[in-house]
């Protein structure tokens, strides 16, 4: 019995197509774990101000930095400010979107309130630190990816010349 030269045919350009997809998933598997894996977001030290006395509103900087080959998007930044580990506030203004090109690192400054009102007095005295999330999207990736962020910023008292 002679096999059929056109189901031999149509088998071979079939496990063709089926190898070049499977490699081409794997390699946008692998470009996307790339760049997911080459984002960073940290505090910048030194950058966390009091606007008020009354500890109600604060400002503190974040370097967002992307290694990877693929441009991004920071299209949202979620982050939470503690005292001594205790939720004290948020940044709860509407984010706009940043590009962040290839290789290259961004600084934003996030506004937090403090909507805790029976912690609020201990703002200058105690251990302050941040805890949240980016949401980051890449160009010539299909997935968004989610990073982490957190911080230790110290103890932080009002001082004057934060409020000019």
């Amino acid at each position: 019995m002679r096999p059929n030269r056109y189901i031999v045919l149509i088998s071979i350009l079939l496990g063709f197509a089926g190898a070049w997809l499977s490699a081409d998933a794997v390699g946008q598997y692998l470009n996307a774990a790339r760049s997911f894996a080459s984002v960073d977001a940290s505090y910048v030290e030194g950058s966390f101000a009091w606007k008020d006395p009354q500890y109600n509103e604060a400002t503190a900087e974040f370097e967002i930095t992307n290694d990877s080959d693929n441009d991004a998007r920071l299209a949202h930044f979620g982050i939470n400010l503690h005292f001594d580990g205790r939720f004290a506030g948020a940044r709860y203004d509407q984010w706009e979107a940043i590009d962040i090109p290839a290789e290259s690192s961004v600084i934003v400054e996030i506004p937090f309130l403090v909507s805790i009102s029976e912690i609020r007095s201990e703002g200058g005295d105690a251990e302050l630190s941040v805890s949240g999330q980016l949401r980051l999207e890449f160009e010539n990736v299909g997935r968004d990816m989610t990073v982490p962020a957190r911080g230790t910023i110290g103890h932080v008292p009002y001082q004057e010349s934060n409020n000019d």
